[in-house]
């Protein structure tokens, strides 16, 4: 669509030899670009990018929410001023509900997977930060359904993955140190990064083999015959 306004600002000057300045351009590119109308193409059958828009009866095979944050919620929330927000009277629109009611519907449209992503952890002190409190509602959802606890993490359950915040960390590239039964990342670039910051990346993890016992580590039964012959080997 961007593209379009910009065929058609440049078709309104063929012919014109009248500089503009750039400031005057922008301007009006941004005015066309705000005036856009139209609807977005979500059954296009290709990767599809958009807001949290309502995705009531639009079948996706795998719908990715990415920074489902309280920061990124906090935006949906009321101004000071405003009165709806001080005074909730019966009818009112709730921001809270808006959003949960947004999460339900891009979970019903999933056919085959939901993806929700969020920060775990502090960039300041790397400290465990808690959900937002739609998203923990949704994990508590899913344990009352019957969804048990994850593996080797008791803070987590079944269905939840905490994975490095660095591309290059030395966990990203063994099998079964983030996610069971899957290496998490294949970035052949992270993964020679992470050598070079000196962590040790073997491309296969080392297995424990049981060797044959040597015949010098096998016990030594005393006979008479060993004792009156030490150099004998028996």
């Amino acid at each position: 669509m961007p593209l379009k306004q910009l065929s058609l600002l440049r078709a309104s000057a063929a012919g014109n030899t009248v500089e503009v300045e750039y400031g005057d351009l922008a301007a009006q590119l941004t005015e066309m670009l705000n005036e856009v109308p139209g609807r977005q193409p979500l059954r296009t059958g290709a990767i599809t990018a958009t807001s949290m828009i309502p995705l009531r009866g639009v079948p996706f095979r795998v719908v990715c929410v990415v920074g489902f944050d309280e920061e990124s919620l906090s935006s949906s929330e009321g101004e000071g001023d405003d009165l709806i927000e001080r005074q909730r009277l019966i009818g009112d629109s709730d921001s809270r509900l808006d959003v949960r009611r947004s999460l339900l519907d891009a979970t019903l449209a999933a056919q085959e997977r939901l993806i929700i992503t969020c920060t775990g952890q502090s960039i300041k002190n790397n400290q465990r930060l808690p959900l937002a409190t739609p998203l923990a509602e949704f994990v508590d959802f899913a344990r009352r359904l019957g969804v048990g606890q994850h593996s080797s993490n008791k803070h987590l359950s079944a269905i939840e993955i905490e994975h490095p915040r660095h591309t290059t960390s030395v966990r990203n590239f063994f099998k079964d140190a983030v996610q069971s039964g899957v290496v998490w990342s294949h970035d052949d670039v992270a993964r020679q990064a992470a050598i070079t910051l000196g962590d040790a990346i073997v491309t296969t993890p080392l297995v424990a083999v049981a060797l044959p016992v040597p015949d010098l580590l096998k016990p030594v039964v005393l006979t008479p015959e060993l004792l009156e012959k030490p150099t004998k080997s028996h």
